[in-house]
Order: C-alpha cells, then sequence, then structure tokens
C-alpha cells in the first residue's frame, strides 16, 4: 500500500510538468524587418544604379545579411552627377 501511495505522489507531480512541456516555436530568421539588399532590390525605380554596381562587385550578399548595420546609399541623382564630374 505503501508503494502505491508513493506511485500515486510521483503521479500526481509529474504528470502535468510533462503535459507543460512545449516544442520552442523556433523561426529561421533573426529579424523580420527588410533588410538593406532586399530595400535596394525593391526601390530599383531610386537605387537601379547602386544595385547594378553591388551585383558587378559581387557585394550585393552583404547586403542580405542578417545584422544591424548602415549604409548611406547614393540615389540615382547622386551617382548621375557623380559620373558627369
Amino acid at each position: 500500500m505503501k508503494w502505491m501511495g508513493a506511485w500515486l505522489l510521483i503521479a500526481i507531480v509529474f504528470i502535468p510538468v510533462l503535459q507543460s512541456c512545449e516544442e520552442p516555436d523556433l523561426q529561421e530568421r533573426t529579424n523580420f524587418q527588410e533588410l538593406i539588399g532586399e530595400y535596394l532590390e525593391n526601390n530599383k525605380e531610386d537605387y537601379s544604379m547602386l544595385v547594378d554596381l553591388l551585383y558587378r562587385a559581387e557585394s550585393m550578399s552583404f547586403l542580405k545579411a542578417y545584422g544591424g548595420y548602415t549604409l548611406l546609399a547614393p540615389d540615382n541623382d547622386a551617382l548621375s552627377a557623380i559620373c558627369r564630374k
């Protein structure tokens, strides 16, 4: 009888613990905001020259990486002005 009481106590304690375990909601991305490379590609009317330069320099992949960083991106008008000089 003592063993049955002990097993009952163990069941009462551990069953709620086991049922409360849930799988964590894992996401593949660490950042759900638009990445800098994605922003430039989505706004090609303003940054098409810069996007072309970044692909030619094989540097666009750096701007599609996750993390917090800043890019001072010249638009097409600024790049055209630089090319005229």
